[in-house]
């Protein structure tokens, strides 16, 4: 009908007006086949993740990663897939995300993955997000093995994430050949996840 209905909560008290946002994007900055970019200074906020309310749903793994309904590749991890982060970094080198602030988003705040290497996230702050907040390389099912080298996630905030999705983690680094996670503040993270940190490694690595 294109409305939308808020019903106050008792400690709202007498509530005349409401400011409210709906989000319609998923995703507000992709950098793919790049080099040398720098990021700095802006503030993430406000993207949505459609796919949970679809008739598809969200069938929670583990780390920001759900399953397809397609269970017939689950034995080789073919079946699973990642939520979409406001911000992607794809195929691309030297990729500088810093001082940014990422806040209230409906599914990841920043995905470096895909192909992605010598990267870092520094300084920023992740704060309110539904899903994973930092979102380093993937899974073996998206090549990652051999395409995710060097990202590194360095003196970043991140609190209160997840914030709806609780299977997800602050910070998530899959199949890395190498990268450093060091000097992150992580507060108030989802107590179902039991993980503030989620690492994956290959045998070979």
């Amino acid at each position: 009908t294109g409305r939308v209905f808020y019903r106050p909560l008792e400690t709202d008290g007498d509530v005349t007006s409401v400011h409210a946002v709906a989000p319609l994007l998923e995703q507000l900055l992709v950098v793919q086949d790049s080099d040398s970019v720098v990021v700095s200074g802006l503030s993430f906020q406000h993207a949505t993740w459609h796919q949970p309310s679809s008739s598809k749903g969200y069938i929670d793994v583990q780390a920001g990663f759900g399953l397809t309904r397609n269970m017939s590749t689950y034995g080789a991890g073919g079946a699973w897939e990642r939520m979409p982060a406001a911000v992607e970094v794809t195929g691309s080198q030297n990729v500088t995300v810093q001082q940014c602030i990422f806040t209230m988003l409906g599914g990841a705040g920043l995905s470096m993955g895909d192909g992605s290497s010598d990267s870092t996230v520094v300084g920023s702050r992740f704060e309110w997000i539904s899903g994973s907040g930092i979102m380093l390389g993937g899974v073996h099912t998206e090549n990652a093995t051999a395409d995710a080298l060097r990202l590194s996630a360095l003196n970043n905030r991140i609190a209160n994430t997840p914030c709806e999705y609780l299977g997800a983690v602050g910070i998530f680094a899959g199949y890395l050949s190498s990268g450093l996670i060091a000097h992150n503040e992580l507060v108030n993270l989802s107590c179902k996840t039991r993980m503030l940190l989620s690492i994956c490694t290959h045998a070979s690595r």
